[in-house]
């Protein structure tokens, strides 16, 4: 496209330093949109006030009222809304019209609700999109199942940016010793179903810090369930072994200074962090069920997958530790597919066709 200027508002219920899919795939796809010459201004919920992002109220009804002011002022070309109802509330007026055209909603994760009223609601609001994306086939089967498909519709998966690493003083890490082995994890800590990953990965640490005493454990992220999980890290005696680094700006050199990324979540549509770890030449490791896409279920992905239990994750977390060759492999199979099947330039020309700014 030329590099005509164009102005796209995202509404996002995350953007960094929060951590998880949502912030680390509105990010992503900004950046791209900007760098084609796109103006793009982002409203959150949470996250850090900079340059083209802007945080709002807390309270739900009143980010929703706030979202539609500034949409009313802005005029922008296009509106993006991502992940939770009221982001896509946000993009419609009180009458439940857009208040820009076209109007994308994307469904990062499968929407639970307590009442068949608000899933109801819900679904209407979906149909006043013009677009609805999701982020992995996974998810718009489990919408399908439950809603029912929208008119407008397509599957577009995440992208992954090449970055520099931060700083060892920026990441909050400490050197590495030659003799350890490092695991990562990144979570939000504020979802019972990803703090069960953290849980049972906890677990696993445990057992394996009896083989393998110099086994590092640095996650971050942060979130209400934080204060329980070092209470767990106390109860297991491995104070020595795991860092809860909190909220990074940046959480690049934690991944680029580990030899393991492990998710473990029971609460995935997309684990985006699969492909930013993978994008860094790091193997991963991570519970069955998390990624069903097939194209990253082959062994030339980097991949490890391991069943729902501890002892399992431990296992596979013990042999790559025991072959930095394999690792050394994985690593290299893992960033070349990742690079070759996922990046935001190819995605986000998809995007600028919805936008009708191609």
């Amino acid at each position: 496209m030329s590099r005509t200027t164009h102005r796209v508002v995202h509404i996002t219920p995350y953007m960094p330093p929060v951590v998880g899919g949502i912030s680390t795939y509105v990010s992503g796809l900004t950046t791209a949109l900007a760098n084609h010459g796109v103006e793009v201004i982002v409203l959150t919920r949470e996250g850090g006030e900079g340059p083209g992002v802007m945080v709002g109220p807390r309270r739900i009804p009143e980010f929703i009222r706030w979202c539609r002011r500034n949409l009313r002022t802005m005029r922008p070309a296009a509106v993006h809304a991502h992940g939770h109802w009221y982001c896509l509330a946000g993009a419609l007026s009180a009458t439940r019209r857009p208040i820009v055209h076209p109007l994308v909603f994307t469904v990062h994760s499968f929407p639970v609700f307590r009442s068949r009223i608000r899933a109801r609601l819900f679904r209407k609001l979906v149909d006043r999109a013009d677009r609805v994306t999701f982020v992995s086939g996974k998810s718009r089967q489990k919408f399908e199942r439950v809603f029912q498909l929208p008119r407008q519709w397509e599957v577009i998966y995440p992208g992954v940016r090449a970055r520099l690493p931060s700083s060892q003083q920026r990441s909050g890490i400490t050197p590495r010793r030659e003799s350890s082995f490092r695991v990562s994890a990144i979570s939000l800590l504020s979802w019972p179903e990803k703090v069960d990953g953290i849980r049972l990965l906890l677990d696993a640490v445990a057992e394996l810090s009896k083989e393998i005493p110099d086994v590092e454990l640095s996650i971050v992220g942060d979130g209400e369930y934080r204060a329980e999980l070092e209470m767990q890290v106390a109860r297991l005696g491995i104070e020595n072994n795991v860092r809860f680094l909190g909220i990074l700006p940046n959480p690049d050199a934690v991944l680029a200074q580990s030899d393991v990324l492990c998710h473990v979540s029971f609460k995935d549509s997309f684990a985006q962090v699969v492909l930013e770890a993978l994008s860094h030449g790091v193997p991963v490791v991570l519970n069955e069920g998390v990624l069903d896409e097939i194209q990253l279920l082959a062994p030339e992905t980097g991949i490890t997958s391991t069943a729902s239990d501890s002892h399992a994750v431990k296992l596979a977390l013990a042999n790559l530790a025991a072959n930095s060759e394999q690792r050394k492999k994985l690593g290299i199979l893992g960033k070349e597919f990742v690079e070759k099947t996922f990046s935001w330039s190819q995605q986000v020309e998809r995007f600028l066709s919805i936008y009708k700014l191609d």
